[in-house]
């Protein structure tokens, strides 16, 4: 009796379960912040990303300047880099469908 309530519930997470039955849509933001006179690479740099409904996502470049956001719905955002004695950098940015963005900043 338990194996069959096993297999209802495997079923019921599948179906309940979109990403496993189609194909992610996600968008991929990575990249990589330098000093635009020098290209050296700038540790500590806030990177954001901001949605149209206020959902943030936030991650901070590490010591070679690089950066890695977790997959992100497709729609417009405003992008922000900011780190102090540098000048902060604010653009709006769409994400389509699977995009995989390589940023250098």
């Amino acid at each position: 009796m338990s194996g069959k309530w096993t297999v209802v519930a495997f079923l019921c997470f599948i179906v309940s379960s979109p990403k496993l039955w189609g194909q992610a849509t996600d968008a991929n933001l990575v990249g990589r912040v330098t000093d635009p006179t020098t290209g050296n690479a700038l540790a500590g740099a806030t990177i954001e990303v901001t949605r149209w409904d206020a959902s943030v996502s936030a991650t901070v470049s590490d010591d070679d300047g690089r950066f890695s956001l977790p997959p992100l719905e497709p729609g417009a955002y405003r992008l922000q880099v900011a780190l102090d004695g540098f000048f902060t950098l604010d653009e709006p940015l769409v994400l389509q469908p699977r995009d995989a963005l390589r940023l250098s900043l």
